[in-house]
This record gives C-alpha cells, sequence and structure tokens, in this order.
C-alpha cells in the first residue's frame, strides 16, 4: 500500500525535515514572517504556517516551544535585516546633505525589500504596555536603531550650518516620523494605487521618481538653503536602481 513515506518515492514532511531540520526552521521563519505581519499575533494562525510548509503545529512547537516564541523568533530575526542597513557605519559623503540623501534612500530600498519586515516592526501599537516586553523593547531599539542612522548626517549638517537648528525646526525623531509615514504608505497603497489609479509606485518607470520626491521633500525640510536641493537628490540618485526583488 502507497504510504506518504512512498508515495512518489518522495520523503514525507516530517521525514524531510528531520533531514533539513535548519531549512525546515528557516522555512518555517519565513512563513510565519508573512502570516504575523498580515493578520498580527492575535489573528495569526500555527495551523496556516504548518499548513504552508507543510509540517506539523507539533514541530513548530517542538523548534519554538509555542507562538509567543515563534513570534519572538521572526521579530528577531528581523532584526537582524535592520542591522545590516544600520550597522554599516559608513559615511560616502562628506557633505552632510547628500550623506543624508544616500541614508535616506538606502532605508527606502531595505523598506521596500523587506515589506513585511517593516509591517512587522512598526505594530506596536497592536500590543497594550507591558504585554510582550521583548516586542516592546525590539520596536524602541529599532526606531533608536533607525534615528541614529540618520542622526550622524543630520548633526554634522546642523554643526556647519546647513541643517536647519533655529526654534521651530523639525528634530531628527520628527524627520524620522514623516520618512517612515512615507515609506509605509507607498508600501501599504501599493495594490489599491495600481487598481484605482493605474498607477504602479514600484515600476522601473516611477521608481526613481518616487524616491526623488521622497527624498526631496525631506531636505527641504531640514536644510537651510534649498536652492541645491535638485542637484543633491540626483547626484545620489544617478547610480541607484530598483533591487532585483522588488515587489
Amino acid at each position: 500500500m502507497e504510504t506518504p513515506q512512498t508515495k512518489g518515492n518522495k520523503p514525507a514532511a516530517g521525514q524531510a525535515a528531520r533531514r533539513d531540520p535548519k531549512g525546515t526552521k528557516q522555512a518555517i521563519l519565513e512563513s510565519a514572517l508573512e502570516e504575523f505581519a498580515r493578520f498580527g499575533f492575535g489573528g495569526s494562525r500555527i495551523d496556516e504556517i504548518a499548513r504552508d510548509t507543510k509540517t506539523s503545529k507539533r514541530m513548530i512547537y517542538y523548534y519554538f516551544g509555542n507562538k509567543r516564541g515563534l513570534h519572538h523568533a521572526v521579530v528577531l530575526d528581523a532584526v537582524k535585516s535592520v542591522r545590516f542597513l544600520t550597522d554599516g557605519k559608513r559615511t560616502d559623503y562628506e557633505n552632510p546633505a547628500l550623506e543624508f540623501v544616500r541614508r535616506v534612500n538606502e532605508a527606502l530600498i531595505w523598506a521596500e525589500t523587506n515589506p513585511s519586515k517593516l509591517r512587522l516592526l512598526t505594530t506596536e501599537n497592536q500590543y497594550m504596555e507591558g504585554e510582550d516586553e521583548l516586542v516592546e523593547g525590539v520596536n524602541a531599539h529599532i526606531s533608536t536603531m533607525i534615528i541614529d542612522f540618520f542622526r550622524e548626517p543630520f548633526e554634522r549638517g546642523q554643526a556647519v550650518g546647513a541643517v536647519r537648528s533655529e526654534a521651530g525646526s523639525p528634530s531628527i525623531i520628527e524627520v524620522y516620523q514623516i520618512a517612515l509615514s512615507l515609506a509605509l504608505m507607498r508600501i501599504e497603497h501599493h495594490f489599491s494605487m495600481k487598481a484605482v489609479h493605474d498607477h504602479d509606485i514600484f515600476s522601473a518607470s516611477s521608481w526613481e521618481r518616487q524616491h526623488a520626491l521622497v527624498v526631496e521633500t525631506l531636505l527641504r525640510l531640514i536644510l537651510v538653503d534649498v536652492s541645491e536641493t535638485g542637484r543633491y537628490v540626483e547626484q545620489v540618485l544617478a547610480n541607484s536602481r530598483p533591487p532585483a526583488n522588488l515587489r
């Protein structure tokens, strides 16, 4: 009689998982990322992750303990991706305005190529204060990392009088909030903009213009002299191309 182990001469899911535990664990993390990013912790289902990865709830719990443990693993895995962006600590341009443009552009590219991770890491409003200390701590850590990523050229620009610092000028935290809002809007409304307005935000023809508009908006908000804004944007984006795996 044909069994799951012999059908088509292929190993069953559990057998395959035992042969490749690292690959199975990674597949579960990837599937769980999409599930948690789409439905949040409360709305996500381990059954769906098991079905998607051709494993079982028992196997998922073996690797991660429980649903909360899986969620924590997914969040921490996403943090590694953000660290890859922000831990470079390199400075390509002495001109702080040019360096600010470069860093904002890199952050936009990260958001576009990791939309599920961005959604996952910006859902702290789903948690009541004190409900999940690890996630609360991660959210605080993530925002601090990204703010510091923008802070260096921002404060360097203030020191030489290129970036506004007078009373009422935007703080680096406010700049971060605006940049995040623009990045999220482009990702969350991608499909509706295309379906309703026939405007594909991530098409090759509009990608560069979209980046230029976002960066120029931020530059005009922070620079003392905005007359060079267009040149700064053009210079930095000249060698920037849409990622191959974009949407």
